[in-house]
């Protein structure tokens, strides 16, 4: 074998070999060029042809024997393949006779099979026809088993025998009758059930609450659904698992004879009448519980409330379940309904559509029925919507009341019905789109559509139409109105005027996506509202005056013109009197009515000295005599005489102050997403300039309104004011510029005219005392002796001459004037005794006068003491005729003053200054303040946040506790006062703590304001480049809630010490580690602790700034020091500068400080 092999691979190796020749030559032959290469080639190749030709024969040589062994091999072979074929032969033959064999047997087997199989089926036939005779009771019985799988099985294996093998069967169409008819029966009792599990049971389920929550459970509805559903019923229908499973075999039913669309088509179209059914339902329960009767207003949506309640609840039961038959079917949808509809769209939209036509009856709306279907899915064109209000009233009569016998009505019908019902359909719009996953439901665009196009106009007429009304009324300037709490009465108008206001406010808050249209019918009343006012006012205030030439204009009285003159008006509001009265300290319980208490008493009530009410004063009564002391008498026409005119305006002015803030109360109380909302661009029409068109924010604008109202408000106050002031110029007067009235008139006659006088206050204090606020009434009657004390000095000047009789006349008025005032303000009034003081020395000659200013000092300025000797000099029978006698008595009291304002000693600024020279204080660079009590009044409201505190743990906050905590750290003052109120061990500190900060954080948020001087001294500090610094007791959270009304101050003191939360701060007041740590905290620091000037109310702080070596200013709350506070023991200490009743009262310059720019009517006191 080897052998072979071996030749074998030699073989095709000369096989290979001669095929590489062979191509060889013929590459060669083709790529030569040259003859002699060629031939070369050709030479080559004959060589090589030899040389095989000579292994050829080499190798048959050597190979002989193989050969003839191949031979003799392949011929055996062969013979024996001739014998296997023969064989195979005879094989065939055998097996084709048993194949025949097996034939004849096979047919005689399938004749006799045949025979005994068509027996067995006739058989079986016979027995199915007879199971399908049967069917109609096996069906009945297992419908009311809630058998659903076998009874399917049962009529779908009838079925697939009538219409499969029976097809053609002859006389059995009544079993297919049979078999139709339970078909049509199961069909529908499963769309029944699904109609119960998913729709009926969840609104009956909740109408069944209602009843319950009614007390209605003995009525009719009440004792049909309590029947129906037993609480194991109630349980189970919230089972979800428990209802799938039962959805599941009622689909897996319908799908069995593929069924399922056309059941949901059914169970859909039959929805909507079965939706109003139950509606229907659920308003009869909220009209039992009612007792059966409508009321009127805000019950009766109060009913409809309850009932839509109950609706969205139904509706939200109901989608629960829609959304597993949703689930059920989409696992269905995937294997045999690729084409099922979206449920939860098709549901809503039918709820929706009902829905709509039920609110349609409560909003007096209905929509425009069109033939045809509206579809049932989601996508359905939506209706044009009509409003009966649009319409004739008798069309909408009748239409109205042939459909209100389709519904059970629980209220009234009526557009506003929405208010009521608007938050909970829009929440029902939210949870359907969420649902849905769309933008805007069909619900939420009938809803929009409704109140922007009906609703909104209806508001817009109905206000006009009231508005008008109000302010038309015949009654609008005397009906007057109480309302509590206020203790003025306020004109009935303005009461109507802001409850359509509080009503719109209550249309915002319940439809507060509508916000800005509801705002701008604020903006419409408003703009009424001036109109209306405006007119009143100008009829009040303007003075008609007949031409020359006939015609007639109008001019603003007296009082009127002096306020419409923004430059005296700003300077008259810029007065501490105005400020007194806007920033009032005084409860109106404290201030005293005339006639009701003793003068003494009331001084000390008050508080408030003649002295001071003369300091408040005197800048307004200089400018008054400056501008009509020096004319002629004003006229009566000039004046407001009339006191139905004065009570107008008081009513005006106390009626525009009430609804003005009860106005900004209702917008400071919109929601953040309301303000928001306002602060929208619209167009306005304005009143004036011919009606332009201004684009502004809303909120802007309805402030700008307020503000227009507020300014009305202060003016009519302001004229009031003025108005008092110029009768009594006009009657005092009348006394003594009259040249000739002194010699001519008599006694009786000028008592008149006092008399005459005293009337006219005495009708405009009652007529003021009964429509204006005590706080008021202090303001305008306060400082008018001075006034009129002035008013006497300066009329002089235009006297000719002055007789004793005369004289005495005028002092007997001065005391009578004085009299009158006295009643009317229950003060002595003793700025009246400046005026009998002024024409007493007209009995002194020169000589007298000048020894009594040298003596007794100055009681009159210059120009009032020039008065005095001009007229004394033209009095006087032998000097009135001398020449130069007047300029030489001016020049000699020019000196007397001059010479006494020289040789005055160094009066302190400060009036409680103590015996060291205020120069002998070190110059101070530096300020510290401290926070409650001086800046800002909040001791008081500690106090009450404290006396809620210790109330509420049973015991009481008094004197000695409040001014042993006064300054301290308050981690430091509780647990004090928790021993010494006896409650140490029955109350922690922590619980103190957070009750005391909750009381004190309502407090604080509206009612901290700031001490008199405050900003001012800062202001001035701060433009003079000194270091200011706060140190106080408050921590971190207290400060932040007290100071969010002051953030101009925190802008200019940088550094702010927390004693209650700043940890380097290790013990509070009165030690001074306070002061010390604030000291070290100024970038550039101070030489000397007595460089830094602190401002401190407490005893505790006061100890703990001197401590630390400062200069300390004590700016006590008096209300809060103890009786035997130890003020001399201070007073003698080092450092102490300097004991003020208010900031107002510090004056810098002894400190080394810059002085205040002096203003008109400003300046340092003291």
């Amino acid at each position: 074998m080897n052998g072979v092999g071996e030749r074998e691979a030699s073989d095709s190796a000369a096989e290979s070999i001669s095929s590489e020749l062979l191509i060889n030559v013929i590459r060669t032959l083709t790529t030569t060029v040259s003859n002699d290469q060629r031939q070369l080639e050709k030479q080559r190749i004959e060589q090589c042809y030899r040389q095989s030709e000579q292994n050829i024969d080499k190798l048959l040589k050597e190979h002989r024997s193989d050969a003839l062994h191949c031979l003799s091999t392949f011929q055996s072979v062969s013979k024996e393949l001739t014998s296997s074929r023969e064989q195979i032969r005879n094989i065939k033959s055998s097996l084709s006779l048993c194949k025949t064999f097996l034939q004849c047997r096979r047919d005689d087997l399938n004749k006799f099979w045949l025979e005994n199989a068509q027996q067995k089926k006739v058989c079986d036939i016979l027995q199915q026809i007879q199971q399908i005779k049967k069917i109609e009771k096996t069906v009945d019985v297992q419908l009311a088993n809630g058998e659903y799988k076998e009874m399917i099985r049962v009529l779908k294996d009838a079925d697939v025998l009538l219409k499969g093998p029976f097809d053609k069967m002859e006389g059995i169409s009544q079993l297919k009758f049979v078999v139709s008819e339970n078909l049509q029966k199961v069909f529908g009792q499963i769309v029944n059930d699904l109609l119960q599990c998913v729709f009926v049971e969840p609104f009956e389920a909740q109408t069944l609450e209602a009843v319950k929550s009614g007390k209605m459970v003995e009525s009719k509805i009440g004792a049909a659904l309590i029947e129906r559903y037993p609480k194991k019923k109630l349980v189970a229908l919230n089972d979800e698992g428990a209802l799938r499973l039962r959805l599941a075999e009622l689909l897996q039913s319908l799908l069995v004879f593929g069924q399922v669309d056309k059941a949901l088509d059914e169970m859909f179209d039959r929805m909507p009448n079965l939706f109003l059914r139950l509606s229907n339902g659920a308003a009869e329960v909220v009209k039992q519980s009612a007792g059966g009767e409508r009321s009127a207003g805000e019950r009766d949506a109060s009913h409809l409330a309850k009932f839509v309640n109950i609706a969205i609840a139904q509706m939200s039961f109901a989608s629960r379940n829609f959304a597993l038959l949703s689930l059920e079917l989409q696992q269905l949808s995937h294997q045999f309904l690729p084409n099922c509809q979206p449920i939860m769209k098709r549901f809503w939209h039918i709820v929706q559509v009902g829905f709509e036509e039920i609110l349609a009856e409560y909003l007096l709306v209905w929509r425009n029925k069109k033939d045809g279907n509206d579809g049932a899915g989601g996508g359905g064109v939506q209706k044009k919507a009509l409003f009966s209000f649009e319409n004739a009233s008798f069309v909408s009569s009748v239409n109205a009341s042939s459909r209100k016998k389709q519904f059970c009505v629980v209220c009234t019908p009526d557009i506003y019905n929405v208010v009521a019902i608007f938050h909970k359909l829009s929440a029902l719009c939210r949870e359907v789109e969420s649902q849905l996953g769309e933008d805007c439901c069909y619900l939420s665009v009938y809803l929009q559509t409704f109140v922007a196009e009906a609703f909104l106009e209806q508001i817009r007429v109905d206000l006009e139409r009231q508005t008008e009304s109000v302010l038309n009324g015949a009654d609008l300037w005397s009906s007057m109105s109480d309302v509590p709490p206020h203790t003025q009465r306020i004109l009935s108008c303005c009461v109507r005027v802001f409850e359509l206001c509080e009503r719109i406010n209550g249309y915002i808050v319940s439809m507060e996506p509508y916000a800005l249209r509801f705002a701008s019918f604020w903006l419409l009343i408003l703009e009424h509202f001036i109109k209306g006012f405006s007119d009143k006012y100008f009829q009040i205030v303007m003075l008609r005056q007949v031409h020359a030439d006939g015609g007639w204009a109008d001019y603003p009285k007296l009082s009127a013109a002096w306020v419409v003159d923004e430059d005296i008006s700003r300077l008259l509001m810029s007065l501490p009197s105005w400020s007194a009265v806007k920033k009032s300290p005084f409860s109106p319980d404290q201030i005293q009515t005339p006639f009701a208490a003793d003068v003494v008493n009331l001084a000390n009530i008050l508080g408030e000295s003649e002295q001071e009410i003369r300091e408040r004063t005197q800048r307004e009564s200089e400018i008054l005599i400056g501008n009509l002391g020096t004319q002629k008498q004003p006229k009566s026409s000039e004046l407001i005489t009339s006191m139905d005119h004065i009570k107008a305006l008081a009513c005006l002015h106390e009626s525009l102050q009430w609804f003005v803030g009860k106005m900004r109360a209702l917008v400071d109380g919109l929601s953040s997403r309301a303000k928001e909302l306002t602060k929208t661009r619209i167009q306005i029409t304005t009143s004036g300039n011919g009606g332009t068109l201004i684009d502004q924010m809303l909120c802007e604008a309805i402030a700008e309104r307020i503000n227009t109202l507020e300014k009305l408000s202060d003016n009519l106050l302001l004229i009031l004011h003025l108005e008092l002031r110029f009768h009594c110029f006009f009657h005092l007067i009348t006394i003594t510029q009259n040249q000739s009235a002194l010699s001519l008139l008599s006694q009786d006659e000028i008592d008149r005219d006092v008399m005459e006088f005293g009337r006219d206050l005495s009708q405009f204090h009652a007529t003021l005392h009964a429509h204006l606020s005590p706080t008021k009434l202090k303001y305008l009657f306060d400082g008018l002796g001075y006034l009129c004390s002035s008013i006497f000095i300066h009329s002089c000047q235009y006297l000719t001459k002055l007789s004793e009789m005369g004289r005495k006349r005028i002092c007997r008025a001065i005391f009578s004037v004085q009299k009158y005032l006295s009643q009317l303000s229950g003060r002595p009034e003793t700025e009246l005794q400046r005026a009998q003081i002024f024409f007493d020395f007209l009995n002194k000659d020169l000589d007298q006068l000048f020894a009594t200013i040298v003596e007794r000092g100055a009681v009159f300025s210059f120009v009032e003491y020039s008065i005095l000797l001009s007229l004394l000099i033209r009095s006087h029978s032998t000097l009135n005729s001398q020449p130069g006698v007047l300029e030489a008595a001016t020049n000699q009291l020019r000196d007397i003053l001059s010479h006494q304002q020289k040789g005055k000693p160094n009066q302190k600024p400060i009036s409680s200054m103590v015996g060291t020279e205020a120069a002998n204080f070190s110059l101070i660079t530096h300020v510290i303040f401290d926070l409650d009590g001086v800046l800002i009044d909040t001791e008081r409201h500690y106090t009450t946040a404290n006396e809620r505190a210790m109330e509420k743990f049973g015991s009481k906050f008094t004197r000695e506790l409040k001014l042993m905590m006064m300054g301290r750290k308050k981690s430091e003052a509780v647990p004090l006062l928790l021993k010494d109120a006896g409650l140490a061990g029955r109350v922690t500190s922590e619980q103190y703590m957070e009750e005391y900060d909750q009381h004190l954080k309502q407090i604080m948020s509206t009612l901290t304001e700031e001490l008199p001087g405050a900003t001012k001294l800062i202001d001035h500090f701060y433009a003079q480049n000194i270091p200011l610094a706060i140190c106080t007791g408050s921590d971190s959270e207290e400060f932040g809630d007290k100071m969010r009304k002051f953030d101009k101050w925190l802008q200019k003191i940088p550094i702010r010490v927390l004693c209650g939360s700043d940890p380097e701060v290790r013990n509070g007041k009165p030690h001074p580690d306070a002061y010390e740590v604030t000291m070290g905290r100024f970038v550039s620091k101070p030489v000397s602790p007595k460089n830094v000037l602190v401002f401190e109310d407490s005893i505790n702080g006061v100890e703990s700034a001197l401590g630390a070596g400062c200069s300390v200013v004590m700016v006590p709350q008096r209300e809060f020091l103890p009786k035997d506070w130890p003020e001399k023991e201070l007073r003698s200490r080092a450092n102490f500068a300097a004991l003020l009743d208010s900031l107002e009262h510090f004056c810098p310059k002894p400190f080394g400080l810059p002085d205040f720019r002096l203003r008109e009517g400003g300046g340092c006191r003291g």
